[in-house]
């Protein structure tokens, strides 16, 4: 890395661990973010930037995800770029627990929760990810399923200035994820076009 000095020259040096640290401090104390941690470790890297290098030594950062979300382009004299500033914490979730696809699941701990938060009928909670983890040999049959598809298509109400269902369409399966045998299919047809503006009280 090139840095100038306070003649106005330029060296190469590689920053230590606590000037990356340092620098991260100042970052994340633009943005507010109170509590984190960090260690340093090994990965990997297998995509197409040329300049970060396929093995080497990072500095991992955990924080909560109710604070500010780290700028994807963030950097400083000792960070040149960050990675994984917007992955969702479902996908963290699921590539830390190895669960590839829909799978039975062993689940330890768990706290029934009182309604409010889905439509299921019965809701519960664990105090941490790891305890959820996909069942291994064994496993039983799929549970029947009985699965509905929806998708909708929406205009404009420009008297009312807010979007409604032009039409609709929907399937249902039953019988599992393994068969997926459609039952039958319902259609709203549209009679007017999708991407016509002219205002609904005119046509």
């Amino acid at each position: 890395m090139e840095q100038e000095n306070e003649a106005g020259e330029t060296d190469s040096r590689h920053p230590e661990r606590q000037d990356v640290y340092d620098d991260f401090g100042r970052i994340r104390g633009k943005l507010g973010i109170k509590a984190w941690k960090a260690r340093w470790v090994k990965r990997k890297y297998a995509f197409d930037m040329k300049d970060v290098p396929r093995e080497a030594e990072w500095m991992k950062v955990l924080y909560s995800y109710e604070e500010s979300q780290m700028p994807m382009d963030a950097s400083s004299l000792n960070i040149f770029r960050i990675f994984g500033t917007n992955t969702g914490i479902f996908e963290i979730f699921v590539l830390q627990r190895t669960i590839m696809g829909p799978c039975w699941l062993v689940i330890k701990d768990v706290n029934i929760d009182g309604p409010g938060i889905s439509w299921c009928k019965l809701q519960a909670s664990v105090s941490s990810p790891r305890d959820m983890r996909p069942m291994g040999d064994g496993v039983p049959e799929p549970p029947p399923f009985t699965i509905m598809s929806l998708a909708a298509r929406t205009v404009l109400n420009h008297q009312e200035n807010k979007r409604e269902i032009s039409c609709a369409s929907g399937g249902i399966w039953r019988d599992g994820m393994h068969y997926l045998r459609p039952l039958y299919l319902l259609f709203m047809y549209c009679t007017v076009r999708l991407d016509d503006l002219t205002p609904p009280e005119q046509l």
